[in-house]
């Protein structure tokens, strides 16, 4: 006989706890020690299994379960059982993915070495006497100097074992973008063998700058390697036919049509991209410059997200890795696209979407400067130009993502490109 809540109020705690069935598996386990819990009884590949629903709501302001909410918890589980899911397991598992969220949003304080700390203990070593190639004190004081200025600002108040390689990100691209090339493969080593040392120290256990010089530019390579518009024929063909990581191969094409960074494409999410108005909206945090920029995209950019959208759309990143799909895709991801096309030593992600766009823009498709320095996200040195917001030149910058995007399409059809433009 199904249960009511009035022989729930009327029953009596026992010496032993016992229980009251509802049915079909239902039941409220009358603990010894006055508790009531929900509980109930199925079974799952042959095997019977248990789920503890939880407490039996004894007022209105109290916090459980009443009869009524048991048995929709009791369908719930039931609909779980006949698509072939154990609610037992699916309970323990929303469970982690909670505390997991929880950790995330709420994290406890790190504890331990800042790079800072171990950068000076680190130095102190190397001019020790006796250790292997020793440094004199002029060369300390000389690389401390140089890390005082090119990294300790950005992560040297950090945890070293909470560093990751976007915050190795943080540190090289600025050196990077100013084309110091030199500088860049010096300050990376040592920060390798900062790493390295924490490593010998048991201060962290692994290395994010670990593997990173092979793939920066070396030499003379300090225009970032744009790719000039006779070889973009080429490069687009090459871009067409690869046939590896699919994610990776989009990224570069998406990229190449929008300029931003590599950072903002990578961590970019479905939740920034307004389908309807075609605008893709960056947070001010993801931005170098920390000034939230809006994107214009083009038709042909829309279809790759569309192309995007049956692979990667029920997660939260836009170009997630296939490996790890709750994760965006590594910052070798694009570059690995460059190097097996054959391109290495031509260009970088940041020469083809950022330096050629700049090159052919100006001296080619004519678009303005200033409006082309806006696409990038540059931040301009005069104090009145340089106070813009995300949304500046957008009509016009609209415009000029479509003009973009069809003149790729022409090159890469052998076509002579002839641009027209309303005018503004």
């Amino acid at each position: 006989m199904a249960l009511t809540e009035l022989k729930i109020k009327n029953a009596k705690t026992r010496k032993k706890s016992y229980k009251l069935y509802d049915g079909e598996g239902l039941f409220l386990h009358i603990l010894h020690s006055g508790g009531m819990v929900w509980r109930y009884k199925y079974r799952f590949n042959k095997k019977e299994r248990l789920l503890t629903i939880g407490k039996y709501k004894q007022g209105l302001n109290s916090d459980g379960f009443s009869l009524s909410d048991a048995r929709k918890k009791r369908a719930k589980a039931y609909s779980l059982i006949i698509s072939g899911i154990d609610p037992a397991k699916e309970k323990k598992k929303l469970k982690a993915l909670q505390k997991e969220q929880e950790l995330l949003e709420n994290p406890p304080a790190p504890t331990g070495k800042t790079f800072a700390e171990v950068t000076y203990s680190w130095a102190d070593y190397r001019a020790l006497p006796k250790t292997k190639r020793s440094w004199k004190q002029s060369h300390k004081r000389a690389v401390l100097k140089s890390l005082e200025r090119e990294v300790i600002p950005f992560i040297g108040d950090k945890i070293i074992h909470t560093l990751s390689s976007d915050d190795i990100d943080a540190v090289i691209e600025p050196i990077q973008e100013r084309g110091t090339l030199e500088v860049l493969s010096r300050t990376l080593n040592r920060i390798d063998s900062i790493f390295r040392y924490a490593q010998f120290k048991k201060w962290c256990e692994h290395n994010p700058a670990s593997g990173r010089g092979e793939y920066l530019a070396k030499g003379k390579v300090v225009h970032m390697n744009y790719i000039k518009e006779k070889e973009l024929f080429m490069f687009l063909r090459d871009l067409d036919a690869y046939q590896g990581n699919m994610i990776c191969k989009l990224a570069v094409k998406f990229i190449i049509l929008t300029h931003v960074r590599t950072k903002e494409l990578r961590f970019a999410e479905w939740g920034e991209i307004d389908f309807d108005t075609k605008l893709w909206n960056i947070p001010a945090q993801r931005m170098k410059m920390e000034i939230a920029q809006t994107v214009p995209l083009s038709a042909q950019a829309i279809k790759i997200l569309e192309t995007l959208k049956n692979i990667t759309g029920q997660g939260k990143y836009i170009f997630a890795s296939l490996q790890a799909m709750s994760k965006p895709i590594s910052e070798n991801g694009m570059l690995s696209v460059i190097y097996n096309m054959g391109w290495k030593g031509k260009t970088t992600i940041h020469g083809v979407a950022r330096s050629t766009f700049s090159t052919i823009a100006n001296e080619k498709l004519k678009l303005r400067p200033d409006v082309i320095e806006a696409a990038l996200a540059h931040k301009v040195k005069d104090p009145i130009r340089g106070a813009y917001n995300h949304a500046t030149y957008l009509d016009e910058r609209i415009e000029d993502a479509q003009i973009w995007a069809n003149y790729l399409d022409k090159v890469r059809k052998g076509a002579e490109i002839i641009p027209i433009r309303k005018k503004l």
